[in-house]
């Protein structure tokens, strides 16, 4: 990754350009590496770290603190408050989610018996973002899949769920409507155990179709797992950061709006930000000599800087 990117295009570069060339060039890189494998930790802290020092700095290493923005949040959709650069980490969990999707559905590949393994987060993406529309029952587990309108059976009552056969948990729903499911609870309940087994035996009067199950991706319109639909499920619930649709999506040249995404976050080197630092800064103020040289004051409260 680091040879990809050269310190001397970097130097050549705006701070935007080298944004739009990291996010080309490096991020796309360990892509199969990560569909594949999940990854150790410090192989994507190294990944992470040379992304980061090209990004501030235009080099290939260098010591000390130079970022002025944390890499997590820079790693951010721009419309919670980054800037767009994809965080390897999420990434690699979000496409090893695609093997559970591609074992359910794709049952033609010579590989789809396989008990391939993923990471319980890459399982828990692929759990949210599933549901099974029930037709026949012959596909949708009973005890696992999100086929019952309020969710999976497991999530809704997991004391129930904890006191059945482990042999029972990958039953159809047609399997456990032909042959029972309460059969395969343990007699052992308790007053918790109890109240979802009655609430369970009044939400499955179930109607089978004559129509085949159908398992779909509900974060894409067409029902199909896409890597981008997956990375998002990190950041559902996230509230839209202030002014971030009126920086990116305004027609100022990158340059301004990379600028303004910095003074929005009060993160541009003025004198009040080195001395947080324990950086070199003036002591005196060098415009108006009336408040602290912040971000805020330069542009909005500043005498000077408003009749330049």
């Amino acid at each position: 990754m680091a040879d990809r990117l050269p310190a001397l295009q970097a130097r050549l570069l705006f701070r935007v350009g080298q944004l739009e060339l990291l996010k080309t060039t490096p991020a796309s890189m360990p892509i199969h590496a990560m569909a594949t494998l999940d990854l150790p930790v410090k192989t994507i802290e190294a990944a992470n770290k040379i992304c980061r020092v090209f990004f501030w700095k235009g080099r290939r290493d260098v010591h000390g603190g130079h970022c002025m923005v944390a890499w997590h949040q820079v790693c951010t959709p721009k419309e919670y408050g980054g800037l767009g650069i994809l965080n390897l980490r999420l990434l690699n969990t979000a496409l090893r989610a695609r093997w559970p999707w591609l074992m359910r559905t794709e049952h033609d590949r010579p590989w789809s018996e396989f008990n391939l393994q993923v990471s319980p987060d890459s399982l828990s993406i692929y759990k949210a973002a599933t549901k099974c529309n029930l037709g026949n029952g012959e596909v949708a587990l009973f005890w696992t899949d999100w086929w019952l309108e309020e969710g999976r059976i497991q999530d809704l009552m997991p004391n129930l769920f904890a006191v059945i056969k482990r042999r029972a948990r990958k039953q159809t729903v047609r399997q456990a409507v032909v042959d029972g499911w309460w059969q395969d609870v343990s007699p052992n309940m308790g007053p918790q155990e109890l109240s979802e087994f009655l609430q369970l035996v009044d939400r499955t009067h179930i109607r089978l179709l004559n129509v085949e199950d159908k398992l779909v991706w509900a974060s894409e319109n067409n029902g199909r797992y896409s890597a981008r639909s997956a990375y998002r499920v990190f950041f559902a619930g996230r509230v839209e950061a202030n002014g971030a649709s009126q920086i990116w999506w305004s027609r100022a040249p990158a340059t301004c709006k990379f600028f303004t995404w910095l003074a929005a976050r009060e993160r541009c080197w003025t004198a009040d930000r080195l001395a947080h630092r324990h950086l070199p800064h003036p002591i005196a103020r060098p415009f108006c000599d009336q408040s602290p040289e912040t971000i805020n004051h330069i542009l909005f409260g500043c005498v000077f800087a408003r009749q330049v």
